[in-house]
């Protein structure tokens, strides 16, 4: 029996290319229409029991119904190149709206980065919108896999602090709940990872042929973070690029390295 595959879509990570794939190998018709936590609301978990795979910016704890046998996976990227291709990201998406379009609520985050100047973006305290920017970078594989959830940063620092021992326990908590995937990849080497959910799966999976949502105007190699340090940012923000990336760098380690 195939067992049924929870994919932990994380923003920035190939996502988009993974689920195209594994759309291909096993039929779209296995892919539950499930793409963010608000789709629950049309879609209640026990009408989704006939479908194989789920896939999405998904909250962890959203998914705990698929029964098993289950593969639950997640992939990650080096995290300040995930930092980089976000911002990076976030700016060309708003450069396919008009001003007008960008007023809009849900294109706030769009607006934010195509208007405010990089080290405000990331740095200024009084901005509107400055809770959302740091849910979006600010280790956010750590307080994802800690929560079991997308902006679980606010709660586990209410609860465990914002001083050192507060990151060594939220960090803590995240490795203990990576203890229960089943695999987790990472961007920089798609190759390996497909032949390790391939062995997995019993089913021969290549996530390097389809790769979608590439930024075409920078070459695949070519380091994203280098891209935003070329914009010329203070002192000042590229530390605090390198804070939003200090716990997560570690859990990439310990669990990619």
């Amino acid at each position: 029996m195939t067992p049924r595959i929870v994919f932990l879509h994380i923003p920035k990570t190939a996502g988009q290319s993974v689920r195209r794939t594994l759309g291909k190998t096993f039929g779209q018709d296995a892919l539950a229409p499930v793409l963010v936590n608000d789709h629950f609301n049309e879609h209640p978990p026990e009408s989704l029991l006939d479908y194989q795979i789920f896939t999405g910016h998904l909250n962890w704890d959203r998914l705990d119904f698929v029964p098993s046998p289950k593969v639950v996976f997640t992939i990650l990227r080096e995290p300040l190149e995930r930092i980089a291709s976000f911002y990076l990201f976030m700016r060309r998406e708003a450069e396919r709206h008009t001003a007008e379009e960008l007023e809009l609520p849900e294109l706030r985050g769009q607006w934010m980065a195509k208007n405010l100047s990089i080290d405000d973006y990331f740095c200024k305290k009084d901005i509107e919108g400055r809770n959302f920017i740091d849910g979006l970078y600010d280790n956010f594989y750590t307080h994802f896999l800690a929560g079991r959830r997308y902006g679980a940063r606010n709660k586990l620092r209410a609860k465990y602090g914002t001083d050192a021992a507060g990151d060594e326990a939220i960090l803590k908590q995240a490795l203990s709940n990576a203890e229960q995937l089943d695999l987790v990849g990472r961007v920089e080497d798609m190759a390996g990872f497909s032949e390790r959910l391939s062995t997995l799966l019993g089913q021969r999976i290549d996530f390097v042929k389809r790769r979608v949502n590439v930024n075409a105007e920078i070459e695949p190699s070519a380091s994203r973070f280098q891209v935003l340090l070329d914009m010329k940012p203070r002192d000042e923000t590229v530390e605090r690029l390198h804070s939003y990336a200090r716990m997560d760098s570690e859990l990439y380690r310990r669990l990619c390295l």
